[in-house]
């Protein structure tokens, strides 16, 4: 049952340019929340201002799936992928040549809502080609590179430091040449997708409601992860480099979990595959303040807790794949992308205050709640059957 036979030579021209695409996306997720969070703490911003920067950069992914959808329907999803990624590099060039920390709220705007485009693009692509019964696998891979991009955002934090030019090089070096496999796909026609109308939202949310939630919580722990973990680290008197390397190290989880869990999906029921990762994600947060004591065993419990949020992404966008087709598709991922978008503003901001307010265990409490809440959504609705197909 490989992948590939089941293919035209143009649909895997567009699944390679769409996996590899999304890297970028990635990238700049695990590159500029941290990144930015570690230069405004150097100059010696609080959490709350540095918790508002963020959220700049996450009200653009709120914003950037809505643009999305016509923008697929005019321009189909090369074109618009394309756009997005030029969108993204003239972003990380105005963060350095525009050095302030007010205009990086406009630019980090700009750059939010490029990625989240580029983000529902490329799912959008992904879940239109692949079959659903190597959904899982096909969507372990693409969410392997989107990870790998993610993950070498704090690498290029460790190798280059925060100052000068080079971290923004080096992402621009990156986010283009994830751009260049599009260059090999002929693709030519629109997306039609179902505006998001209430009339539209409605069968999404009843349809899929846990893995709308699963959005949520990937936008706010995501979010907190990126622009708190580094600094978690440093209240707890680690340096500089080994801050920022306790993002590598969760990183590594989430990279890890992506095809194992996508080739268990393909075999197990995805709802309880979703439940254990979530299960996972509590554990690993309620063991952070035990653990951070111990190089060792803090390792090991940040890949565990990233190999849960890995997990419940994957498994997510899984799900959603196999309940909604056709034009419904495009407009499910956009409200999913949105609610990412609620997620990430969200997070910052109420982790900012609950820093300044609570101190070191406001990250582990607040990643454990996050967790818990949506393990009991899960629970509550493990009684509805998983749909397979859209309504009517």
């Amino acid at each position: 049952m490989a992948p590939l036979p089941l293919l035209s030579a143009e649909q895997r021209r567009g699944l390679i340019a769409a996996t590899i695409c999304t890297s970028a996306v990635g990238t700049i997720m695990g590159l500029i929340w941290p990144l930015l969070a570690l230069i405004l703490d150097h100059r010696g911003a609080g959490s709350e201002l540095i918790g508002l920067s963020s959220a700049s950069q996450a009200i653009g992914s709120l914003i950037g799936p809505l643009v999305a959808l016509p923008a697929m329907r005019r321009l189909g999803v090369v074109k618009c992928a394309a756009g997005c990624i030029s969108g993204i590099l003239l972003a990380l060039l105005l963060l350095k040549l525009w050095d302030s920390v007010h205009a990086w709220f406009v630019i980090r705007f700009s750059l939010g809502t490029a990625a989240s485009m580029l983000f529902s693009c490329t799912q959008t692509w992904v879940n239109q080609i692949v079959p659903d019964q190597i959904r899982g696998r096909v969507i372990g891979i693409f969410g392997l590179l989107w990870s790998a991009g993610f993950g070498a955002g704090p690498l290029i934090i460790r190798f280059s430091g925060i100052e000068g030019w080079a971290p923004f090089l080096v992402a621009m070096l990156l986010v283009g040449i994830a751009g260049l496999p599009l260059f090999t796909t002929a693709e030519k026609s629109s997306t039609a997708s179902d505006p998001l109308y209430l009339a539209t939202v409605l069968p999404i949310l009843r349809l899929g409601a846990v893995v709308m939630a699963a959005s949520i919580f990937q936008g706010l722990v995501d979010s907190i992860i990126d622009s708190f973990l580094p600094i978690y680290g440093l209240r707890h008197g680690m340096g500089q480099g080994t801050a920022v390397f306790l993002l590598v190290v969760l990183q590594s989880g989430i990279l890890v979990a992506q095809f194992p869990v996508g080739w268990a999906a393909d075999r197990v029921s995805r709802p309880s595959l979703l439940k254990a990762m979530t299960a996972l994600g509590v554990a690993a947060s309620l063991s952070l303040p035990l653990a951070v004591g111990y190089t060792p065993l803090l390792w090991l419990d940040l890949f565990l807790l990233g190999f849960a949020v890995g997990g419940v992404w994957t498994v997510g966008l899984i799900i959603a794949g196999q309940i909604f087709s056709g034009s419904l598709l495009a407009a499910a991922l956009a409200l999913k992308g949105i609610l990412y978008g609620v997620g990430s503003i969200s997070g910052p901001s109420v982790t900012g205050v609950a820093f300044a307010h609570w101190g070191q265990i406001a990250l582990p409490a607040i990643l454990a709640g996050i967790c818990g809440l949506f393990l009991l959504l899960q629970l509550a609705y493990r009684s509805r059957p998983l749909a397979a197909q859209n309504p009517g």
